[in-house]
């Protein structure tokens, strides 16, 4: 009862007791909720980073149905990144580019973080509801309306424009790869540079630009490597059987009659008949 006469800074500094935990995280969900427009994120994520630094949320110790460490990390996780959605939507954002290279490198550059975002809110939201607490579903219902008229559709608006301009007919950017010359561009000149050289490539079909960008930032944080984030123009139609093929070394792709797609005038559909175009480039 005392808990509720108070508002998220006075309880702040309170980390004694796990009701107010709880009560933070209703009160840090309204609060979003209440000025998502308005969001003032410095003084709201500075209370986040010190309640999952606290007690109730110290990973190195033991979560149980009686003290939900783990739930309490998701939630908060979750509305940190709910806050850094909306604050991000709240700065003055070009939708529109003048160019569809523009446009490309402007979504590389920042749009991509509101697909990552969206993404991790998600996560962290299904994490902390598989352990019994489901207080962020009104949050998730405004992140997933907000996500899809504010950010999908405005998006979709302006690649429109540059598709409906002349980009779908010639599907080429300048200073971008297609993802059709991606063996000659990213695999050949690393082979190229000595004799015995030997490169490993892990397709990952649909694997998003952002969770690129996330992997590349966990791997030169964490291990002992140099990660460097590119993108390729993908084919169309963007779909697995077309993509794989134009991974693969060629001159020409092709199509036959039963819409079957052949490398170099060689089937590719199944792994021996890729294993054979590869052995052509000692792969």
């Amino acid at each position: 009862d005392c808990l509720h006469e108070l508002d998220e800074a006075s309880l702040a500094d309170v980390m004694s007791f796990l009701d107010v935990e709880k009560q933070l995280c209703r009160l840090l969900r309204n609060h979003i909720l209440d000025t998502s427009a308005l969001l003032q994120p410095d003084a709201l994520l500075g209370i986040i980073r010190k309640r999952l630094d606290g007690y109730w949320c110290a990973q190195h110790l033991s979560s149980t149905h009686d003290v939900p460490r783990l739930a309490l990390n998701y939630v908060y996780q979750a509305l940190s990144v709910a806050i850094e959605f909306f604050s991000a939507l709240n700065q003055s954002i070009e939708w529109q580019q003048k160019t569809p290279e523009l446009q490309y490198k402007q979504y590389c550059d920042q749009h991509y973080q509101f697909d990552q975002n969206y993404r991790l809110f998600s996560e962290f939201a299904d994490h902390a509801r598989s352990e019994g607490w489901d207080i962020l579903k009104d949050l998730r219902d405004k992140i997933e309306a907000t996500y899809n008229e504010q950010v999908l559709l405005p998006l979709s608006l302006a690649w429109d424009t540059h598709l409906s301009s002349g980009l779908l007919s010639r599907w080429l950017l300048s200073g971008t790869t297609n993802q059709q010359d991606f063996f000659h561009s990213a695999v050949k000149p690393l082979l190229d540079k000595a004799d015995n050289r030997k490169v490993y490539v892990i397709i990952s079909d649909a694997f998003r630009y952002e969770v690129a960008q996330e992997l590349s930032d966990q791997l030169n944080g964490q291990f002992r490597f140099q990660a460097t984030l590119d993108s390729l123009l993908g084919v169309l139609p963007s779909y697995t059987a077309l993509g794989m093929a134009a991974l693969l070394p060629h001159r020409q792709l092709e199509y036959n009659q039963k819409a079957e797609i052949s490398v170099d005038g060689l089937a590719c559909a199944s792994l021996a008949q890729r294993h054979q175009i590869l052995s052509n480039v000692s792969g």
